[in-house]
């Protein structure tokens, strides 16, 4: 894979203005501009501009940095964290949208743009000045933090900080790789209206932070080999961060090889038929920051590294599908919540290049429904949605992931979509919530039984003892015994066979068997498919 991303990177052509997912010309700015399904997506975005230029950059202080390791929660530092991400992503969109940025000269002093054909405002004051000083400032704020990784996962004491291979601030977590990449794809965009030590810095600081500690050390961090949505987030982030900002082709080749190497990792946690065992939730977020990075790839190396064309690629993307139900709502084991954000831009690209059917989709997703403000999401909705993939009734059809044991069936019914699931599988998976055996009966649209939900973080769930935890720690089934089951994959549920419908009798068909360790060894549910793998009635 090397020698062909190699030749790939070094025969590619002038760096492209389409990497962050297509190229924001006049044309294309005017027409996104028109498009009601972007309406009110870009009012959200010019309100949240709009109120960063009215208040300041909310401050980080060692009180909220030290609470997680005082008290265990998190939402003290992380609140202002994330809000300085929204303000960075809602003043550059904002800028870069209504051309009200002007452009520095070799000074660095800001020019106003005459009105011209593609509707520029650039007036010099109050459209202009403002919204790049308030940008300025808030990539100057950021760049300035102790650490872009949160305190979560940081280590424990000082004295673990002080003897681990990096030091916390070139800790590259999910949310250090997300910040490289915000800024990368900033300067990208917008850098020729920055001021030259505002450009100088982002650079500075996504070398010093991020590509030092994991391109030019000899040791890994830990989520370079994990199966779960770390090694596509945090290697997906990089990766692009160092596509937008490295111009030496063959150190570019050495450090997207290293993130082949963490993404064939990721892969390697789905099984064949696609299901995602973290749940819906991180599907988006895993699975999507492949494909922001697979297609920047492909797109700077003009089609000839293209990562998604792969069987197994096709299937994970039809994952969505599988586990919508009415609106939002979702078939939500593992780590999910019930409603799940569908990402329309994400959904829609992997519609046009795989060929797949999106989920229920019935809106672009507000400016807020993700509190981290993760940039590509946002960037990619307004570029990517077609608004032909929304409003799409969900197919009449049942899923078997044998992979999990997840059972999903759906039909359409006079008052709205029927839909059953069970989950078998195992506890041992990434972000499991013990809830082998439960289910979920969907009607009307609405849910009329479904399993217990997830719950909020705290330093119990991040602690080295608690790293992985117990079944007696989560809500859980109880065997015939009253006792809890055991963990593990050797405690998996089985599909035994497949039911009929004779004598009446109706169930999934999966032929489920919980074998929780306890004695119990019963079916885990008792609606059977019928013969055209709809839900029978």
């Amino acid at each position: 894979m090397y020698r062909e991303l190699r030749e790939a990177l070094l025969s590619a052509g002038p760096k492209p203005d389409t990497l962050a997912g297509g190229a924001f010309t006049p044309e294309r700015l005017a027409a996104l501009k028109r498009a009601p399904h972007l309406a009110t997506l870009l009012r959200e975005i010019r309100e949240e501009a709009q109120r960063a230029v009215r208040e300041p950059v909310p401050p980080l202080s060692f009180g909220d940095f030290s609470r997680f390791d005082a008290a265990g929660t998190r939402i003290e530092f992380e609140k202002p964290y994330f809000e300085r991400r929204g303000r960075l992503l809602a003043l550059a969109l904002a800028v870069l949208l209504d051309d009200t940025g002007g452009r520095r000269d070799e000074r660095g002093d800001l020019k106003a743009r005459k009105d011209g054909k593609d509707g520029s405002v650039g007036d010099g004051g109050d459209g202009c000045g403002r919204y790049i000083q308030a940008l300025e400032n808030s990539i100057w704020e950021i760049c300035g933090e102790y650490t872009w990784a949160i305190p979560a996962h940081l280590p424990e004491r000082t004295g673990a900080a002080f003897a681990g291979s990096v030091p916390p601030e070139q800790t590259v977590d999910l949310f250090a790789a997300e910040t490289a990449h915000a800024l990368a794809e900033t300067l990208y965009l917008v850098g020729d209206r920055l001021h030259p030590w505002v450009a100088l810095r982002i650079r500075e600081e996504v070398e010093r932070r991020v590509f030092r500690p994991l391109f030019e050390r000899s040791t890994h961090f830990l989520w370079e080999a994990v199966t779960n949505n770390w090694a596509a987030v945090c290697g997906g982030a990089a990766g692009m961060a160092a596509l937008l900002l490295v111009d030496d082709r063959e150190m570019l080749a050495g450090m997207q090889h290293r993130i082949v190497s963490a993404m064939e990792s990721f892969l390697a946690g789905y099984g064949e038929d696609g299901c995602c065992s973290e749940g819906a939730g991180y599907w988006n977020y895993g699975f999507g920051y492949f494909v922001y990075w697979a297609e920047m790839l492909r797109e700077y190396t003009g089609g000839s590294i293209d990562l998604l064309r792969s069987d197994k690629i096709r299937r994970i993307a039809e994952f969505p599908a599988a586990v919508s139900l009415s609106g939002s709502l979702c078939v939500n084991y593992s780590d999910c919540e019930p409603s799940m954000i569908a990402n329309a831009g994400l959904i829609s690209r992997l519609c046009d290049r795989l060929g797949v059917s999106p989920p229920e989709m019935t809106a672009v997703p507000s400016f807020h429904a993700d509190h981290c403000y993760r940039w590509p999401h946002q960037v990619r909705n307004l570029l990517w949605t077609d608004p032909a993939r929304m409003n799409v009734p969900a197919a009449d059809r049942a899923w078997y992931f044998p992979s999990t044991a997840w059972l999903i069936a759906k039909r359409s019914a006079p008052g709205g979509l029927l839909a059953f699931s069970a989950k078998g599988g195992h506890n041992h998976e990434a972000h499991n919530h013990n809830d082998l055996g439960h289910f979920i009966v969907h009607a009307g649209g609405g849910d009329a039984a479904r399993g217990s939900r997830r719950r909020r973080l705290h330093a119990r769930v991040f602690r080295r003892a608690a790293l992985f935890l117990p079944p007696q720690r989560l809500p859980g089934p109880l065997g015939s015994a009253g006792q809890r089951p055991d963990a593990g994959a050797g405690r998996a549920a089985s599909r035994s066979g497949r039911g009929s419908e004779r004598g009446g009798e109706r169930g999934c068909g999966s032929g489920i068997v919980c074998r929780r360790g306890n004695g119990c060894g019963r079916r885990a549910c008792r609606v059977r498919a019928g013969p055209d793998r709809g839900l029978s009635r």
